[in-house]
């Protein structure tokens, strides 16, 4: 999903002013964007969640990333390792759209303390949530991308606003 920059003089304005100002300046701007949106993100990604599956691996890992021209909403981009093993971009489509086959069962070769190979066979997809279409992620999108853009062009002036009065 994305916002077109077109249909706002005020975000064509605020990206404008980026390109233009010192690098000093844009990336203190972006910390700041970051820093202020982050927190509403992750709030109306938790809005939607319906189980600690999604609060684990959706909400947890969602962030704001700011460039001068750009802003991009992630959830379960982390390849850091969850309790279990696995990582939120792995258990990320399963969490967010579930799945429709909870009883398939997997089979896979296990090793015994003495290194004996043995069949196991597993619903390794259990833990899933069905499939629906509440979903967490998307939904949260669409109704933040608009709140994203006011808070980048809010945000941006202010603290363009705050540097120019340290300065003078």
């Amino acid at each position: 999903m994305q916002i077109s920059v077109l249909t706002s003089s005020e975000v064509r304005g605020t990206i404008a002013a980026l390109k233009n100002a010192d690098k000093e300046i844009s990336k203190e701007i972006r910390s700041a964007v970051r820093t202020v949106s982050t927190p509403e993100w992750q709030g109306v990604v938790s809005g939607n969640r319906a189980n600690p599956l999604q609060q684990r691996v959706l909400v947890d890992t969602a962030k704001v990333n700011v460039s001068n021209t750009n802003v991009t909403l992630t959830s379960a981009n982390s390849s850091k390792r969850m309790r279990g093993g696995a990582t939120p971009a792995l258990l990320a489509k399963g969490a967010e759209f579930g799945t429709t086959s909870r009883e398939a069962r997997t089979t896979y070769t296990g090793r015994s303390r003495k290194g004996k190979a043995y069949q196991v066979t597993r619903r390794t997809k259990r833990q899933m949530p069905d499939r629906s279409r509440t979903w967490v992620v998307y939904k949260a999108a669409e109704k933040f991308i608009p709140r994203m853009a006011s808070l980048y062009v809010q945000t941006t002036v202010r603290t363009l606003h705050e540097i120019i009065e340290r300065k003078s």
